[in-house]
């Protein structure tokens, strides 16, 4: 998917859910300011280590924006995610950002609507 994109160098990317990072690996190609989230502390780990890799600074890859209690209010160009699906949410989990209402515990597929 991250090939598809036709971003343009200069332009703004976000992934709420960068996992391991394919996406962003896939974007920073085309020299785009390249800002990631992800919830799995592990996953994270793995896609600030590609940055790096890619002589590239990690400083905007960060925990979830779902669970720090802030509220994201930049904007982007561009906005692409593999969101994971069926995912059940943490009964501590604060849902700051869910301006209208909510989803259910059991499955977390309406967060990334």
């Amino acid at each position: 998917m991250g090939n598809i994109i036709q971003a343009q160098k200069g332009e703004s990317f976000f992934d709420p859910a960068c996992g391991s990072g394919e996406f962003i690996s896939e974007i920073i190609k085309n020299q785009v300011a390249i800002s990631g989230s992800e919830y799995d502390v592990d996953r994270l780990k793995i896609s600030k280590m590609k940055m790096l890799v890619n002589d590239l600074s990690p400083s905007n890859i960060s925990p979830s924006y779902f669970t720090e209690g802030h509220n994201l209010k930049k904007n982007f160009d561009i906005i692409l995610s593999n969101p994971p699906f069926s995912l059940k949410i943490p009964f501590d989990m604060e849902m700051h950002f869910c301006m209208y209402g909510k989803p259910p515990t059991s499955n977390a597929d309406f967060v990334f609507l």
